[in-house]
């Protein structure tokens, strides 16, 4: 038997029996079957009993839910300083290190230092022994002194010449002399024979003293071309004279050369045997010895240094500081130095020079900080004890500070497509007012221009604001 169902008491009736069911009580009865067996209204309407099910209610529509109120937290703008640093590992070189080698080929004599030694500048570190250009600096000074005798030759010839010379002008001026003298011989012995011409003419003397006198005129016009003929002579021997002085002084001239050739040859040979003395280019200490007594060295720098010497009174920090920072750093930016040899403690420098050029491996710039290397008095606090090269460090470079300037919280600034951003509270909504900004620092942001120290600001959670939302301040 079906027992009936009850819309109202939403249960199904004691009775046993189905007489007198409502419809209803039948809807209901046949609705529970049919959704036993898993059908819905559609299906009820196929079988006939649909219309005896009551109608589907309405569907509701809720009304519209206005813009929601965000609880934030408030903040204002403060004055502090801020820095713009990078921190690069980096580590401790010589301000100056040299490996010395050999500049001429020799076996190594003495070796008076060793790794440790501390040596000043022009010390003996390394000694050659070189018998062939001791040998040939003997050589070189016999060189010396043969030009120099052939100089000293060539200036006692100069000498000869210039005698020489003189006695030949000595000459000339002899001749010329007898020139003069055998013209008044000539003059004389005309007037004489002018004065017979009279006399014969007269008849007060013979013809044959007007022959005499013409004869005498004739010996004294003869004298007068030997005397010629001496002059020109003299005048030769002058010009040989004033030739061979050219000559003396050529040849002494060429001796000289001769002489600091000798000398410049001699003086290449010492300056090599010089170099068989290798020693210490600067105050420092000796860091590397490769070489014993006995080992040939060979001239050049293709194999190892046979000692090397490291400056101890200054040091150099090198560290290398990436592309995206390397444009802010600058000569004079102070620099922060901390070292795991020196724990709790910073040593403060600044940026004595950079390479400009970033390298193109890496894209870093070299950046260099000079030290004194001078142990301080350990009352002022200071480093304890020397710094050695190949220590590691880390290096803090403040590239830029900017003291007391606004700072707010880097939540509170907002980053989008129309620029930064921070959303002022206005009573119970906030309001977006567009910031520059300027260096950020620990969680930080410098506000340069849009806000006041004076007002409040949305501290955190800006992403989900909006221009005039209602907000909650607690």
């Amino acid at each position: 038997s079906l027992h009936p169902f009850d819309p109202e008491s939403g249960r199904f009736a004691p009775e046993a029996a189905a007489v007198g069911l409502r419809p209803q009580a039948v809807a209901g009865a046949v609705m529970l079957c049919v959704a036993a067996a898993g059908c819905d209204r559609a299906g009820l309407d196929r079988i006939g009993v649909g219309g005896l099910l009551p109608a589907e209610p309405p569907p509701v529509t809720m009304p519209a839910a206005g813009p929601a109120i965000a609880t934030v937290t408030g903040t204002t703008a403060a004055r502090a300083t801020l820095k713009r640093t990078t921190t690069q590992p980096g580590q401790i070189e010589a301000h100056e290190s040299t490996g010395l080698h050999a500049k001429v080929s020799g076996f190594v004599e003495t070796v008076p230092v060793d790794i440790g030694s501390e040596v000043k500048r022009g010390d003996l570190l390394v000694e050659l022994t070189h018998p062939e250009l001791d040998a040939e600096a003997v050589q070189k000074r016999a060189l010396v002194e043969q030009a120099e005798a052939e100089a000293r030759q060539a200036e006692a010839q100069t000498k000869v010449a210039r005698a020489n010379r003189a006695a030949a002008e000595a000459k000339v001026n002899e001749a010329r002399a007898g020139v003069h003298r055998a013209d008044a011989e000539i003059a004389r012995s005309r007037s004489e024979l002018e004065r017979t011409r009279r006399l014969v003419a007269e008849g007060a003397v013979t013809a044959a003293l007007e022959d005499e006198m013409r004869a005498t005129l004739a010996a004294a016009e003869a004298v007068r071309q030997e005397i010629e003929a001496q002059v020109r002579s003299a005048e030769a021997g002058l010009v040989q004279g004033d030739a061979l002085v050219e000559k003396a002084a050529s040849d002494l001239d060429a001796a000289r050369s001769r002489v600091r050739v000798a000398r410049a040859d001699l003086e290449r040979v010492n300056v090599l045997i010089g170099f068989t003395r290798i020693t210490a280019p600067f105050d420092g200490v000796v860091t590397a010895r490769n070489v014993h007594p006995g080992y040939l060295a060979q001239a050049g720098g293709d194999g190892p240094a046979l000692v090397t010497v490291a400056c101890t009174d200054r040091l150099r920090v090198v560290a290398a500081v990436p592309e995206v920072e390397a444009a802010f750093v600058e000569v004079g930016d102070p620099v922060e130095i901390r070292l795991q040899s020196l724990p709790g403690e910073v040593v403060k420098g600044s940026v004595a020079r950079t390479a400009w050029s970033l390298a193109e491996a890496t894209r870093t710039l070299r950046v260099e900080v000079d030290l004194d290397n001078a142990a301080a008095d350990p009352a002022t606090r200071a480093r304890p004890a020397p710094l050695r090269p190949g220590l590691y460090a880390t290096t803090t470079i403040v590239a830029d500070e900017h003291a007391d300037v606004l700072v707010v919280p880097k939540t509170a600034v907002l980053r989008d497509k129309d620029g930064a951003a921070c959303f002022v509270i206005e009573g119970d909504r906030v309001a977006r007012r567009k910031v520059e900004t300027g260096l950020e620092e620990a969680g930080r942001v410098e506000i340069v221009s849009g806000l006041t120290a004076d007002e409040r600001i949305v501290a955190t959670g800006v992403g989900s604001l909006t221009d005039g939302q209602t907000v909650k301040v607690p």
